[in-house]
Order: structure tokens, then sequence, then C-alpha cells
């Protein structure tokens, strides 16, 4: 199934609304965080936003909304195949791999079809995707994605925002639905 841009558009709209704007706080492992995007994370793909040839906080600060919208749908909507989930999903899906990255959430969202949970969105996933009752597949993702913050050791200081990011998520895909 294609989904229109216009389902990253939005997406990403809620999605930033979650992120804020610029973080630095000495327990968040990300670090330096500018809209949900990092230092490491440039580094990892190697991006330098200013051209410059050192990536450095002063690309994330001046990322433009092209570039950071640019970024998210290259680096995580695709990979996390979001275009091809049914509205409502892509969205759960979406920020989950904001949030987690696009392997742990295709896992999850593997977990929840109750098929092998590789990270890759191959025939088998594909299939059980499409026979798959949305409700009950958002239920149990979001589940499992909350299940999976109550075991990380950040959520003495991140917990309550993450689960009030999850549920806010959940209940916007369920309206998409």
């Amino acid at each position: 199934m294609a989904v229109p841009i216009n389902r990253f558009s939005a997406s990403l709209d809620v999605v930033l609304g979650h992120e804020g704007g610029v973080s630095d706080r000495p327990e968040d492992p990300g670090g330096f965080t500018v809209r949900g995007i990092t230092l490491g994370f440039l580094r990892r793909f190697g991006l330098d936003p200013n051209n410059d040839g050192v990536i450095d906080r002063r690309d994330l600060i001046g990322m433009s909304d092209v570039a950071i919208a640019n970024i998210y749908r290259a680096k995580i909507w695709l990979p996390a195949q979001c275009d091809r989930l049914a509205p409502g999903l892509d969205l759960a899906v979406f920020d989950a791999a904001v949030n987690l990255g696009h392997p742990r959430a295709l896992k999850l969202l593997q977990k929840a079809l109750r098929v092998k949970p590789d990270g890759i969105i191959g025939d088998i996933s594909r299939r059980a995707i499409n026979n798959a009752h949305l409700p009950y597949l958002l239920d149990e993702f979001t589940a499992r994605r909350a299940f999976y913050y109550a075991t990380r050791p950040k959520v003495v200081f991140f917990g309550l925002g993450w689960y009030r990011r999850v549920v806010d998520i959940y209940r916007r895909a369920l309206a998409d639905i």
C-alpha cells in the first residue's frame, strides 16, 4: 500500500510536538538534541547540514525545517517502511522508530504480529500486517512499546514523559485507523 506523502508530514508534526526544541540533559544518553535529532545521529549517518566539514552543535542549531523533515523521512520513515503501513499504524511505528530506532520498532511490530522479530519487514511480516485486525495490532504494539520502556534504566528520569507520549500516539493512531 502506498501512503501519500501527507501522511509523513502529519506524522512528523505529531512527533516533533513530542520531541520539542533544544535539550541537553545529562540524564539523556542522546546528549545535545535539537527537535529529536542528536549529534550522534548526525555523525552515525555522516550528515553535515551546514557543510563546514565538522559535525557539531552548529549543525543541529542551524537546521532548517526542510532539512529536519528530509532527515526524518530518509533515515527513519522510509527505513521503518512507514510509507507501506496503514494510516494510524504508520504514525505509531514512526514515533517508536524515532524514539527507539527503526530496527527495534520493527521488532516490536513483529512481536505484536507474532512473527519472527528480525527487524526486517519481508513477505511473512507483510502478509501478517495485511491480515491483521488493525485496532488489535495497534493495541498489542503499544503495549509492547510501553513494556519496553518499563524495562529501561532511564525510566526514573523519563518514564512519565515516555508513557504520556505512548498514550498520545496511541490515541491519535487509533483515530486514524
